[in-house]
């Protein structure tokens, strides 16, 4: 089965946000979904997660997010022991603007 995977990181240099975007094919495959998103460092959105999950890295959080139907952005934060706590979120900051807090270490991630 042949797979063809892109990925294109843009890094604005205010060193507030990073874009990251996913593109992946795979023969047979009949849809294909394309993300972009933003990162805020230093802030999280504090609702409560649908799904919590200890993730090797950021880009798997935000492959799991964007295989869910449900997760429209996330929250991630890096554990001392390297792993990546992910928080699928199903709120976002545009309905919630009062929930986006500042969090030492953590990463909101979010799509426009």
């Amino acid at each position: 089965m042949a797979s063809l995977t892109f990925y294109a990181v843009l890094v604005i240099f205010l060193n507030v946000k990073v874009t990251l975007q996913k593109v992946a094919f795979h023969s047979g495959a009949k849809n294909v979904k394309i993300a972009n998103f933003f990162r805020i460092r230093g802030y999280r959105l504090a609702v409560s997660p649908f799904g919590s999950l200890a993730l090797p890295d950021e880009l798997k959080c935000l492959t799991t997010c964007v295989k869910s139907d449900e997760c429209y952005c996330v929250n991630t934060k890096k554990h001392q022991n390297e792993t990546v706590m992910c928080e699928l979120l199903n709120h976002n900051m545009y309905h919630y603007p009062e929930k986006l807090t500042k969090s030492e270490g953590s990463s909101h991630w979010y799509t426009k």
